[in-house]
């Protein structure tokens, strides 16, 4: 007569994880957060910020454009829009 192997006939129950220190965790951490949520305080900084708006500009005041050209000979300022040479500054012996 031929018996099986005690292995196949033994099934081991399946170990299950166990959840409830993981939760126990969870729970604290939010209960924490929550807690730590009263003492933050959000300051707000008061600034006159121009209003952003498609509309042109009431002033009637030309805008002022100001390009610093530096070359090899020296620095040319330039203000207005068609540019108008401004002042020129040569440079100097040192460098």
């Amino acid at each position: 007569m031929l018996r099986a192997p005690s292995r196949r006939k033994r099934k081991e129950p399946v170990k299950r994880l166990n959840l409830i220190p993981i939760l126990d965790a969870v729970f604290i951490f939010i209960f924490f957060l929550l807690m730590s949520a009263n003492f933050i305080k959000i300051y707000e900084v008061q600034s006159d910020v121009p209003i952003v708006s498609s509309a042109p500009p009431k002033s009637n005041k030309k805008p002022l454009a100001l390009t610093l050209k530096v070359t090899g000979a020296g620095l040319k300022l330039y203000t207005g829009v068609p540019s108008k040479l401004v002042k020129r500054i040569n440079k100097t012996p040192e460098g």
